[in-house]
């Protein structure tokens, strides 16, 4: 088997599933939200690409358990993604409830924060 053809296996219908969805997702919250959620869509961004080079490190250095900490930490960031872009797009449509935009906006970043903390402790 080719590589092509593995890691596309891989990436499309094995372990880094959660990863392409995550990716996919973060794609569309960053074309699609305004403002202040899509500032809070780069938290798990930045968390993401820290991982991402760990894992790439943990690969060239032939580790066994390279893709451990991306398998694990995708699902979540994707749900928190998820979770913001529903938020922001649900606020971009009703423009008035400003309360609620502060509220909700607040809500979405401590779990940013508490998601970034979660992974920094991780690794």
């Amino acid at each position: 088997m080719s590589d092509v053809a593995a890691w596309t296996r891989f990436f499309l219908g094995g372990w880094g599933t959660s990863f392409s969805a995550y990716v996919a997702l973060q794609l569309v919250a960053l074309l699609t939200l305004r403002r202040a959620f899509w500032v809070a869509a780069l938290v798990p961004f930045a968390a993401m690409v820290a991982i991402a080079v760990l894992t790439v490190h943990a690969f060239l250095q032939q580790s066994n358990m390279w893709p451990m900490l991306m398998i694990l930490a995708s699902p979540f960031a994707a749900i928190l993604v998820a979770m913001i872009g529903i938020l922001g797009l649900w606020v971009q449509s009703h423009p008035r409830k400003r309360l609620f935009t502060l509220i909700s906006l607040s809500i979405v970043m401590f779990v940013c924060i508490f998601e970034a903390h979660s992974y920094v402790n991780a690794a």
